[in-house]
């Protein structure tokens, strides 16, 4: 391939990652546990922490209750699970996975609540030039497209952090005065990210109240230099705030900045990453952010798994995870309209006994966006054993093995972004060599179609042809980089 084709080909995968690719860390192995990062929140004094409404227990489910895909109704939308098999064989240790999707239907957004925004802009140094006027246009689009019922605030950092604009409601007045403070913005030193963040979340904070919409944007284009800089720290204050009700999105521009430490954040916030190469792209990826944000129809979302009838839940992949006794809680961001998640999960099933086995239960739990409303909905999965190892074979659902070969994909993804980062092109190449092998061969045992395994295939196809042509340390490597780790945080959700 000439480098002028690769260079498109990559470019077109840069361009379908600045959608939405919403957690961090790395996806582990298939078959291999992820070690899940519990981090109970903890409630500041004197604070309301925002939590479900406590829900009765969905109905007790027997070990013979449920099927190998089941789907429930809930508000505006749906909520499906599957197992990547519907029989085992008895006597065996089998290790199945459970795909859950939750689908949504179109939203009114006159019927939105109000949006309470914080606009957090980093305005370093290494924003000089149009990287801040593309900020400036983006914030100033977005102040434009509110109503007199929101409210914004905006907050400019460097090596310190300030508010510019304490929040006030969208209408006329506040209007005038937002564009003044944007349009004022100028260039001066380090990148005090965490107190951004913070400032944002407390103004957000102050004027929250029951049936709204919050919402920090955080836009940085480099390292957290000042302050607070620990990953880890910054992370866990973006996931106290999430617990507060204050939900963080995070927009990386151009090729400096950390794109781990952000979408850290974005997972612990429960908000979006996004990662904006071109800064001419900035407007866009805003406004699209906003879109989503006025089209809520679900807060305080959560996937709660349980397996009452002796299974072992091994592995969640792609988003975080805690433990409540037996249950595991997946918190997520919040539902907009036509919006679509995906969580993938690995199970140990120990079968000894002929009949129908219960594996999981999944109950969803959220909240009405304008009446704060708690509501849950619950399905339950459960497989069949067997001794016939022709109808095992045979009951392999291949949507949920396309689902199994992304998140396989995206796991190599990272491993080869992280050896490509420390130069080792000949290992990145390896590793996508073997997975993308492995896939090939998968594709055949599983019988599925080509088009079902394309997705996951042509994923590790570009990310290999595009750092074999750039060198790691080269602006088309960064560009490499932090696209290939995008894609993949995409492919797991």
């Amino acid at each position: 391939m000439a480098r002028s084709d690769v260079r498109s080909s990559y470019m077109k995968l840069d361009k379908q990652t600045v959608a939405i690719v919403g957690c961090v860390g790395a996806l582990v192995a298939l078959g291999v546990g992820l070690e899940r990062r519990t981090a109970a929140a903890t409630e500041a004094h004197g604070e309301r922490v925002v939590r479900p409404t406590p829900l009765a227990a969905p109905s007790a489910v027997g070990c013979g209750a449920g099927e190998a895909k089941a789907s429930a109704p809930f508000a505006r939308g749906t909520l499906t699970g599957a197992l990547s098999i519907g029989k085992v064989m008895r006597g065996s240790t089998s290790e199945v996975h459970a795909a859950f999707d939750l689908t949504t239907g179109q939203a009114v957004l006159s019927d939105r609540p109000p949006l309470i925004l914080a606009l957090v802009i980093a305005h370093s140094g290494s924003m000089s030039g149009e990287t801040i006027e593309a900020a400036k246009r983006a914030a100033l689009g977005i102040v434009e497209r509110l109503e007199d019922r929101d409210r914004v605030s905006l907050i400019q950092y460097d090596d310190n952090a300030e508010v510019s604009v304490p929040a006030i409601a969208v209408d006329q007045a506040g209007k005038t005065r937002l564009r003044a403070a944007i349009k004022a913005i100028t260039i001066r030193g380090g990148t005090n990210l965490h107190a951004g963040m913070m400032l944002g979340h407390d103004e957000v904070r102050r004027t929250f109240a029951q049936g709204q919409i919050s919402r920090v944007i955080l836009l940085s284009d480099g390292q957290a230099s000042d302050g607070i800089t620990d990953p880890v720290q910054i992370a866990a204050a973006a996931r106290t705030a999430a617990d507060h009700g204050v939900r963080i999105t995070a927009v990386g521009l151009g090729l400096d900045y950390n794109e781990d430490l952000m979408e850290a954040i974005a997972e612990a916030g429960r908000g979006s990453y996004y990662y904006v190469k071109d800064s001419s792209q900035l407007d866009q990826v805003m406004v699209g952010e906003l879109k989503g944000v006025q089209a809520t129809v679900a807060t305080g979302v959560e996937l709660r798994l349980a397996n009452p009838c002796g299974a072992e839940l091994v592995t969640v992949h792609g988003y975080e995870s805690r433990r409540e006794g037996d249950v595991t809680v997946i918190p997520m961001a919040e539902l907009y309209g036509n919006d679509t998640r995906k969580l993938l999960v690995g199970l140990k099933l120990h079968v000894d006994k002929l009949g129908k086995l219960g594996a999981l239960t999944g109950e969803l739990r959220f909240h009405d966006p304008k009446t704060n409303e708690a509501k849950s909905v619950a399905i339950a999965l459960a497989v069949t054993v067997t001794d016939d190892q022709e109808a095992a074979s045979a009951s392999v659902d291949k949507d949920v093995m396309a689902q199994v070969m992304s998140v396989e994909a995206a796991q190599t993804m990272r491993q080869a972004a992280a050896a490509y980062d420390r130069g080792d092109v000949g290992e990145a190449t390896r590793l996508i060599d073997g997975t993308t092998a492995k896939l090939d061969a998968d594709t055949t045992r599983y019988k599925m179609a080509p088009v079902a395994a394309a997705p996951a295939l042509d994923s590790l196809r570009e990310m290999k042809t595009a750092a074999t042509s750039y060198a790691p340390t080269s602006e088309m490597g960064k560009n490499v980089l932090k696209a290939s780790k995008a894609k993949a945080r995409s492919m797991s959700k």
